[in-house]
């Protein structure tokens, strides 16, 4: 489910049983469907990668800021960073803290 923050389309989503390279191509995809106005944060178990469009890091946002948002740790580029999370649980009530960061962030 995409929500839509801000002018953001903005997707939290939890995948079985994938690992980071599926996570990062997840990602990509999300990025060919939102090549401006994207932002999301997509995990499997502790894993966690977030993306941002170049439009929306302008605005002030980083990916790490989302991973940050849901309780994780990570590092990476402004629109893209992996981390994890210290407990997958974390994960349920990502999309509010998502949508909480972007609107937080945003300029």
């Amino acid at each position: 489910n995409v929500l839509v923050v801000k002018d953001v389309n903005l997707l939290a989503a939890e995948v079985s049983n994938a690992n980071a390279d599926t996570l990062r191509s997840l990602a990509d995809k999300f990025r060919e469907r939102y090549s401006r106005n994207g932002a999301a944060v997509i995990a499997s178990g502790t894993t966690v990668i977030s993306v941002v469009t170049e439009d929306v890091v302008k605005r002030g946002l980083r990916a790490g800021d989302l991973i940050a948002a849901i309780g994780g740790r990570g590092g990476g580029r402004p629109n893209l960073a992996q981390g994890s999370l210290p407990d997958p649980a974390l994960m349920k009530d990502a999309m509010g803290k998502v949508a909480k960061a972007v609107e937080e962030k945003l300029k």
